[in-house]
């Protein structure tokens, strides 16, 4: 079983954040999960320059 799962990228076609991450977020949150948002140096389309980390505590 995975230890963390990434998602990238958190933006949708259009360049703004997606309406799913942040129930994603929460709900992920709400079962016990740690949930980061990390800068990266990278973008695969515009405004898409974070990744998610969910990993089991």
């Amino acid at each position: 079983m995975a230890k963390e799962v990434r998602v990238f990228p958190l933006v949708s076609l259009d360049g703004k954040r997606s309406v799913h991450v942040d129930p994603l977020f929460k709900r992920h949150r709400q079962k016990g999960y740690t949930v980061v948002e990390k800068r990266v140096s990278y973008q695969f389309q515009k405004g898409a320059d974070s990744v998610a980390i969910i990993r089991r505590q």
